[in-house]
């Protein structure tokens, strides 16, 4: 599967899915985990969620998942690119 280009989400968020078959999931709506701003100001944080093709949630606890938490939320700008240049360079996915 080639990368594919993000699917934004209504102004959002967005969704980028990776050739090795995982999915970043990028969020700063009104019920997102974030420091929460009008849409047209700047939301300083986003919560992120990472798929496997199955969609599957996948957790990332080096990158400070709570136990068991499915979404992350209140990241920063540098975190959610720490995330996502993490889950480009995860091993192809070989799932059933």
């Amino acid at each position: 599967m080639p990368n594919q280009i993000p699917g934004f989400i209504g102004g959002r968020g967005f969704q980028i899915t990776f050739s090795n078959g995982y999915t970043v999931s990028v969020m700063w709506h009104g019920f997102s985990i974030t420091n929460r701003k009008p849409l047209d100001q700047v939301n300083p944080t986003a919560e992120v969620a990472v798929f496997d093709p199955k969609d599957n949630w996948i957790l990332l606890p080096d990158f400070g998942w709570p136990e068991g938490e499915k979404v992350v939320g209140y990241r920063t700008p540098e975190e959610v690119a720490r995330i996502i240049s993490h889950v480009s360079t995860m091993p192809q996915w070989i799932g059933t």
